[in-house]
């Protein structure tokens, strides 16, 4: 009865975030904004893998027998978010980039990206009813995503701690004269 307690009541407290975010006065500029995508993707993966991690442990198999099962997760997971997710997370820094403003802290992510995390969790909600009774492939799934949003939180976290890039200057005065 508690594990199915908690089933519930994480999803809900995954979708008051946004609703907090929205409520709150604050506003913010690109690094902050940055920061929080990064902690938002990066927790939410960590929360995820260590999820996956409770249902492998769960399954009742021995440990060298989750072994492949968690490390395929991983791999590919990492893959997905290094290839896949972390465009998103690049288009994202670019449209934060744009912005010429400070802006309320939910437009860290473009209203699409908040209706795929809804619909994610939705998701979530459905595979837990329909495959708990199959805590490995629960686990392996959640594995997986949790390590994808990992890998392209990276994205986030290169944009804030990188070195600004030096401007290029000219070589010739006159093309610095005709501007």
């Amino acid at each position: 009865m508690v594990f199915e307690l908690t089933a519930l009541i994480r999803p809900l407290v995954m979708l008051a975030i946004p609703l907090t975010l929205w409520v709150l006065p604050i506003k913010a500029g690109y690094k902050p904004l940055v920061i929080l995508a990064f902690l938002i993707w990066f927790s939410g993966g960590i929360m995820m893998s260590l999820r996956g991690v409770d249902f492998l442990t769960a399954s009742g198999l021995p440990q060298s027998q989750l072994m492949l099962p968690l490390i395929a997760a991983t791999i590919i997971g990492y893959l997905k978010g290094k290839f896949v997710l972390s465009k998103a997370s690049s288009k994202n820094l670019v449209r934060l980039a744009e912005f010429t403003e400070p802006q309320k802290l939910i437009a860290v992510y473009p209203l699409r990206s908040w209706i795929l995390i809804a619909v994610m969790i939705g998701l979530s909600l459905l595979i837990t009813s329909f495959l708990a009774s199959q805590p490995l492939w629960r686990g392996s799934i959640n594995v997986g995503l949790g390590m994808a949003l990992v890998a392209s939180s990276l994205v986030y976290l290169k944009a804030v701690t990188q070195k600004p890039q030096p401007l290029a200057i000219a070589e010739e005065p006159s093309a610095i004269e005709e501007f």
